[in-house]
Order: C-alpha cells, then sequence, then structure tokens
C-alpha cells in the first residue's frame, strides 16, 4: 500500500499569486516590454516532510525615476510593501495562484531582507530579497 501525500503549490507560482494583488507586473522573467515598476520571482522547492515544502522564494523588484535617486527611492518603496505582504501571510491564508487553484502558506521566515543591488542597466535600480515560505501538501 502506498500513501499519496499530494503536492504542494509550484513555489514560483505562489510568490507570484502572493504579489498580484498589489497591482505591479509579476513574472518569473523581465523582458525589455515590462512595464517599470515590477516584480520578478523565483522559487524552488527547499526541504519537505511530505506534508510541508519549504519554497524558497527569491524577488527582484524593478524600477526607473527621471534620476537614479528616484528610482532608488520607487523601487525601495515597492520592494517593502512586496515585504510587509509576504511576512504579512499566516497559516489561515489563501493564496490564488494563478493558474486559479489555491496554496495555504505557513509563517514566512526572511532569509534576505530587502538592499539595494545594482543592475546591468545604471538607469534601472533592482532591490532583491528572498524568504522560506513553508507550504502545505494537498491531495
Amino acid at each position: 500500500m502506498s500513501l499519496n501525500y499530494g503536492t504542494a503549490p509550484p513555489p514560483t507560482q505562489f510568490g507570484i499569486g502572493v504579489l498580484l494583488p498589489l497591482g505591479l507586473p509579476v513574472a518569473p522573467m523581465r523582458d525589455e516590454e515590462t512595464p517599470l515598476p515590477s516584480y520578478v520571482v523565483n522559487g524552488i522547492a527547499g526541504p519537505d516532510d511530505k506534508y510541508i515544502l519549504n519554497a524558497i522564494i527569491s524577488l527582484h523588484t524593478f524600477a526607473k525615476g527621471n534620476t537614479p535617486a528616484e528610482g532608488v527611492a520607487i523601487a525601495d518603496e515597492w520592494a517593502w510593501k512586496a515585504h510587509y505582504r509576504i511576512i504579512g501571510l499566516t497559516p489561515g491564508d489563501h493564496v490564488t495562484l494563478p493558474n486559479g487553484t489555491t496554496a495555504q502558506p505557513g509563517w514566512p521566515k526572511t532569509d534576505q531582507m530587502p538592499v539595494f543591488q545594482p543592475y546591468r542597466d545604471p538607469f534601472i535600480m533592482r532591490y532583491y530579497a528572498r524568504y522560506v515560505i513553508p507550504l502545505r501538501f494537498t491531495a
């Protein structure tokens, strides 16, 4: 007899689902046509125990302003909005993923607070953050 523990939601799709209500473009990649400010979310499946998957979510916030200082300020503002949205998740929440399914998180942990990082385009400002979010398996 084998047990069906179900599956956990895809970490990247979960990260996108969390940030969609903020109203900015959110995707796993950014191209030149993506309007700014925007988010890029990537997730990997961390350790699991067949009930909980510890998803590792990396978040890049991109913005552009009329001056570098303005671009940094815009990126900073949106990075912190995303941060508070993510750390505000609780085990009773239901997050709607882009495919319409829902997922339940556990208590998120901040692995890297939002921090400014240089980007290949000197006119685009980027903030980076990383989180570990427990995701429940569902049958």
